[in-house]
């Protein structure tokens, strides 16, 4: 086994290099974080599944509210609640659950379980995640409490400052409303410049094959997206999409959790593509976020990732961050390894580094701390 850190646009990525034998825990963070690991291996040790070590783990963080990061009470945003995400990943059938911008519940890590086990949705978030926890039988309980209150009321005291808004002149001054224009392309100075010139490698097909029999036909009856690319005089390029969703399937799921695996190799996500230039980016640090992300292996060989976070301090309400998006904040494949990783997540998002990680191991690019993959890292 080798593990590998490195930074990637002010992220902290640790990644689990080669699978091993027997029962095997790791997260983000020692210190505080530390009861969590030994709760996660603990479950291990008494015959509990990798997901089952993942997600006792994580909750002990949530409860125990690890570095103010994790869990209740901590990290309001700019409407004065706490709000909660989290996420929990099989590394033997890639199945996921996901939970967003929850804000009346506290075990997140648990209903990102319930979320992956009893429906065949991936992610949930804010009021309808909320109701899919009181259906199955979570107690409400309020993530925002007086130090919520307190450190949200610092923060007006403060003008508002800092906060996570750009290209708003008066925000750096003074707490919103702010009148603010249409946003135009035309103003192509407003955000920094994200191009990659060098050419970018075609998505492999066999990405693009699928391999789960239980999806229902993708067809315009039943669901649709608009997803739109351009390209300007200028050779800027950008995409949208914009769609209502899927109606209620009409049959039920035979198979709670069908196999997703596809067992070609995955070619690696182009070097390129990872290299940022958003010289905007927040400094990365535990004093204005962090994630608990944890990878465990159990004694039969099965692997799981999990993070559970409150986001980033002062955020803009409703924000999700990259800790229940899969392939940012953690990834695994039981026949490769996992990674788990915590920074700027409105950046992470946009670049899945954990699933990389992951492509780059089963493409052995990590085969020894001085391979130009792990240099470049550096």
């Amino acid at each position: 086994m080798r593990l590998v850190f490195f930074n990637f646009v002010s992220v902290l990525v640790v990644i689990w290099i080669t699978v091993c034998e027997g029962n095997f825990v790791i997260n983000t963070w020692s210190g505080v974080f530390e009861d969590a690991t030994a709760e996660a291996y603990r479950t291990l040790v008494e015959d509990g599944s990798a997901l089952d070590a993942v997600e006792q783990g994580c909750k002990v963080c949530e409860a125990e509210q690890c570095d103010t990061s994790v869990g209740y009470g901590n990290h309001p945003d700019t409407n004065s609640y706490t709000s909660l995400d989290a996420m929990i990943m099989n590394g033997d059938n890639f199945d996921v659950g996901s939970v967003g911008y929850i804000r009346k519940f506290r075990d997140v890590i648990s209903i990102a379980r319930y979320v992956m086990t009893y429906t065949s949705q991936t992610l949930l978030v804010g009021e309808g995640a909320e109701d899919f926890a009181s259906m199955v039988g979570f107690v409400p309980h309020s993530a925002t409490t007086n130090q919520s209150i307190s450190i949200y009321n610092s923060w007006i005291e403060a003008n508002c400052q800092p906060n996570f808004y750009e290209n708003i002149p008066e925000a750096t001054t003074q707490c919103g409303p702010y009148n603010v224009p249409p946003p135009s392309q035309r103003k192509l100075d407003l955000k920094p410049s994200l191009r990659v010139e060098k050419k970018h490698k075609a998505v492999p097909q066999e990405l693009m094959n699928g391999g789960n029999e239980r999806l229902w036909a993708a067809n315009k009856e039943n669901h649709d997206t608009i997803g739109m690319v351009a390209i300007d005089a200028l050779g800027s390029m950008a995409c949208g999409t914009s769609t209502n969703g899927v109606p209620p399937p009409n049959q039920r799921k035979l198979d709670l959790n069908p196999s997703l695996r596809v067992e070609k190799k995955h070619k690696a996500v182009p070097q390129e593509l990872m290299t940022g230039g958003n010289e905007r980016l927040w400094a990365a640090n535990k004093e204005n976020h962090d994630t608990i992300g944890m990878v465990a292996i159990d004694a039969l060989g099965s692997m799981a990732c999990g993070t559970s976070t409150n986001g980033a301090n002062h955020k803009v309400a409703g924000r999700v961050g990259d800790s229940p998006i899969t392939g940012a904040g953690c990834y695994v494949n039981s026949k490769v390894g996992g990674c788990a990783a915590t920074g700027d997540g409105d950046v992470m998002m946009r670049f899945l580094p954990s699933f990389y990680a992951v492509t780059q191991m089963e493409n052995n690019a990590f085969t020894s701390p001085a391979s130009p993959q792990v240099a470049a890292a550096r």
